[in-house]
């Protein structure tokens, strides 16, 4: 049961990466603004997963506190990625327009 918990994360996780990246090239919503609520949803993944691990896999007890931690700190740190990487395409794009402004 807890190979379904972390499959069905791991797809979670890639749809949402998916969608945020479809949604920034489509300019509906930037890529910082899609990393900003995905950090703020780590501590809510990682209180359901804690929850669904202590629920759903018998005598786990303190194991799903760390698993929901892990989840919520993969989640939380995927979401800097998403903040980070938003930030260096600004860059490319910003020193990408002063050098055709300087030619």
């Amino acid at each position: 049961m807890d190979s379904v918990i972390l499959w069905s994360y791991f797809i979670v996780i890639l749809l949402l990466n998916y969608a945020a990246v479809k949604a920034n090239q489509s300019e509906r919503i930037k890529l910082f603004y899609s990393g900003l609520i995905l950090m703020i949803l780590a501590p809510i993944m990682a209180f359901i997963t804690g929850a669904l691990l202590l629920q759903l896999v018998a005598d786990i007890g303190e194991g799903a506190g760390y698993g929901g931690f892990f989840f919520g700190f993969v989640t939380f740190v995927n979401g800097f990625v998403m903040i980070a990487a938003s930030f260096f395409i600004s860059l490319k794009k910003y020193f990408k327009s002063n050098k055709q402004k300087e030619l």
